[in-house]
C-alpha cells in the first residue's frame, strides 16, 4: 500500500505491506501494519511455509534482533522487537512483533529529496489557534511559509474533522494524526525559475532529525509530546521537451522518493494535555520562527538535557490535578531552569562563578556569607533556592522597578512547594497553594519564552485572562533586550 498523508489523518490502523521479504536469507509472507490509535506502532507479522527451520528460531530469538531488519519490495523494516513465535495451522512458522522505523518506495535510505511532507500527532495547538468554536469553517486553517532558518520554512494545515476530535469538550481520548505539514526551502518560493538547481538535496533521516526537533518546540506550545510519525520526500526534476521542432520548453516534475514512519518518539495521549501558554490571539508563526535560536539551544547538551527535564516536568504540573504533584513538579523545573540561565549561560566568569556558589550544598554557608543571605532582624527571610529563583526573574526583567511584583511571591512558592515533599504541611489555604503554583508555572512560561526569544501574547496563569491585542500590558512580561545576541 502507497501510504499518503492524507489517509492517515484520522485513521486508527493502516496496512503498510503484504508481501514476500527477507530477513537474515529467511524468506516468508510479510505483514506490516500502523497502528495509530491508542498509541502510534508498527505492528509486523511474519510467515515462512514448510517444514520448521531451526534457522527461524535462531533469527527471532537472537539478541541482535534490534540490529535486523526485513526487507521486501521497497521496504524496509528496522528496529525489530519479538513479541511472539508460534506454529501456524499448517506446516508453518510464524513471528510477531513491533517495530520502531518502517522505510517505504525507496532502495536506499540516503536517497535526497528536496521538500517533505509530515503528519504530527494530536496537534491540540492548532485547534487553539484555528478553531475557537466547533460552528467556525475549520477549513481556514493553514498557516503558510513560516521560516525555520535562513534554509527551510514549513506551511500547517488543520481540518473540520481533526479540529472536532481534539476539542476538550469532545472527552476524546488516545492518539491520531491530526496535523499535516510541509518542509520546504525558502529558495523554492524566492527563486522559483531556478528550481530545482538552486535546492539543497538532503536525506529523510536528515529532514526527520529536524522535524523531531521541530516537534519537540511545538510540544512546547501543545502541553503535551507530538511527534511526526509519517515524512514524505520528494524531488523536483526538471524535464525538456522538444516536440514538432518547436522552441523547446522546460517543465519541473514532483515525485516521491522515499516515506519513513517513525514511531519512537514520545507521544502523550489527548486526555492527558496540560493547559498550554498558546491562546487565540498568540502568534503561532513568530514562535514557530523561534526555531533557529531553539536549534542554537539544543545544540548545547546541557540546554537539550533541561528543556526535554523541565518539558516533562511542565506537562506533568499544567495536566495534574493534584497540587502536591504539581508544586513538585514546578520547583524541579524552576530549579534546572535557574541553573540554566545564571550557570550555564553566565558569559562573565566572576558572576557565573558567584550564582555556582548557590547551587553547591557543599558550601551553602560561604554561599550565604556571599549573597548576605538567612534570618536577620529587620530583614526578609530569603533562603539560597529563594534566591536562585529571584536572580533568574531578574535577569529575564521581571524586575519591581518595571512593575512586576510577582517576585515577593517567591517563597510563598517555596513553602508550597515544601509542604509538597515533607510529611508536615504548613497552614495554607487550598486557594493560595493553587495560586502560588500557577505563579510559578507563569514563571516557567516567562522563562523559557524568554530564551527562545518569543515576541507575542501568551497566557496569564495567575488571573486566567487571556491577552488581547488591546490590551498590550498582557503582552510581554518579560525584557526581550537582555538576551545575549548570540541566542
Amino acid at each position: 500500500m502507497i501510504l499518503k498523508k492524507e489517509n492517515l489523518i484520522l485513521a486508527e490502523k493502516l496496512v503498510v505491506y503484504n508481501n514476500f521479504a527477507e530477513i537474515d536469507d529467511l524468506v516468508g509472507r510479510l505483514l506490516v501494519e500502523l497502528q495509530i490509535y491508542p498509541i502510534p506502532r508498527i505492528l509486523w507479522d511474519f510467515e515462512i511455509l514448510g517444514m520448521e527451520v531451526p534457522q527461524f528460531h535462531a533469527v527471532f530469538a537472537s539478541e541482535s534482533l534490534l540490529e535486523n531488519f526485513f526487507l521486501g519490495h521497497l521496504i524496509q523494516v528496522e528496529l525489530l522487537k519479538l513479541g511472539e513465535i508460534s506454529r501456524g495451522a499448517d506446516i508453518s512458522s510464524i513471528a510477531k512483533g513491533t517495530a520502531l522505523r518502517t522505510y517505504l518506495d525507496l532502495d536506499d535510505p540516503e536517497t535526497l529529496s528536496h521538500k517533505f511532507n509530515f503528519c504530527l500527532t494530536n496537534t491540540r495547538f492548532q485547534r487553539i489557534f484555528h478553531c475557537h468554536s466547533l460552528q467556525e469553517d475549520c477549513n481556514g486553517g493553514v498557516l503558510k511559509g513560516i521560516p525555520l532558518n535562513s534554509k527551510w520554512a514549513i506551511n500547517l494545515e488543520i481540518g473540520e474533522q481533526a479540529c472536532k476530535w481534539l476539542d476538550m469538550r469532545e472527552d476524546n481520548v488516545g492518539t491520531y494524526l491530526t496535523g499535516v505539514g510541509t518542509l520546504f526551502q525558502l529558495k523554492e518560493t524566492e527563486e522559483a525559475e531556478e528550481l530545482p538547481e538552486s535546492l539543497t538535496n538532503i536525506s529523510i533521516n536528515e529532514a526527520e532529525e529536524l522535524l523531531r526537533n521541530l516537534g519537540l518546540l511545538l510540544s512546547y506550545a501543545n502541553g503535551g509530546f507530538i511527534a511526526p510519525v509519517f515524512i514524505e520526500g520528494e524531488k523536483y526534476t526538471r524535464y525538456e521537451s522538444d516536440e514538432n521542432d518547436l522552441k523547446s520548453k522546460s517543465f519541473i516534475s514532483t515525485d516521491t522518493t522515499s516515506s519513513l514512519i517513525h514511531t519512537a518518539s514520545q507521544f502523550t495521549s489527548l486526555e492527558k494535555l496540560g493547559k498550554s501558554w498558546l491562546t487565540e490571539d498568540s502568534d503561532l508563526a513568530v514562535f514557530i520562527s523561534c526555531f533557529d535560536s531553539f536549534e542554537k539551544m539544543l545544540a548545547q547538551p546541557f540546554w537539550r538535557e533541561t528543556f526535554y527535564f523541565v518539558l516533562v516536568q511542565y506537562f506533568q504540573a499544567t495536566s495534574s490535578d493534584n497540587w502536591e504533584l504539581a508544586a513538585s513538579a514546578t520547583g524541579a523545573a524552576l530549579e534546572r531552569l535557574s541553573y540554566a540561565i545564571l550557570v550555564e549561560d553566565e558569559n562573565n566568569l566572576t558572576t557565573k562563578a558567584r550564582c555556582e556558589l548557590l547551587f553547591d550544598i557543599r558550601r551553602t554557608d560561604i554561599a550565604k556569607t556571599a549573597w548576605n543571605l538567612g534570618r536577620r532582624a529587620g530583614q526578609e527571610h530569603i533562603s539560597t533556592t529563594g534566591k536562585r529563583l529571584r536572580l533568574m526573574l531578574e535577569r529575564i526583567g521581571l524586575t519591581k522597578s518595571r512593575g512586576y511584583f510577582d517576585i515577593d511571591f517567591v517563597q510563598d512558592f517555596l513553602s508550597v512547594r515544601n509542604d509538597a515533599v515533607h510529611p508536615q504541611v504548613s497552614e495554607i489555604t487550598l486557594e493560595d497553594r493553587y495560586r502560588a503554583i500557577m505563579q510559578a508555572i507563569q514563571w516557567i512560561d516567562d522563562v523559557l519564552l524568554w530564551r527562545l526569544g518569543y515576541e507575542g501574547h501568551y497566557i496569564d496563569r495567575v488571573t486566567g485572562s487571556f491577552p488581547t491585542l488591546d490590551n498590550p500590558n498582557l503582552n510581554l512580561r518579560y525584557d526581550l533586550s537582555l538576551r545575549d545576541s548570540s541566542w
